[in-house]
């Protein structure tokens, strides 16, 4: 941490990666939170990690351990039932 520091290049990167990767979805998710409903917008943020190892299984061809891709169905399945059956319809009051 204390040793070498990045070079220009890699300050570039960073600070790339913090402004596309980081910056950008930030200020789409906040922007766009306000016309959806709360667990519509937490559904989002727990569908990302979950696709973290489908993403590495297609770019690094690692696959995933069956708990990672049980955990990871169960999620898919819970956000499909939600959103097949519960979408358009007001659940709350």
């Amino acid at each position: 941490m204390f040793g070498a520091r990045p070079s220009l290049t890699g300050w570039s990167g960073l600070i790339l990666l913090g402004v596309l990767q980081l910056g950008l979805p930030f200020f789409l998710y906040t922007t766009a939170i306000k016309y959806v409903m709360a667990l519509d917008a937490i559904l989002v943020c727990t569908i990302e990690p979950v696709l973290n190892p489908v993403w590495v299984f297609l770019f690094l061809k690692e696959a995933p351990g069956r708990w990672a891709i049980l955990g990871g169905s169960v999620i898919v399945v819970a956000v499909t039932f939600r959103s097949l059956f519960f979408s358009g319809r007001k659940i709350y009051n």
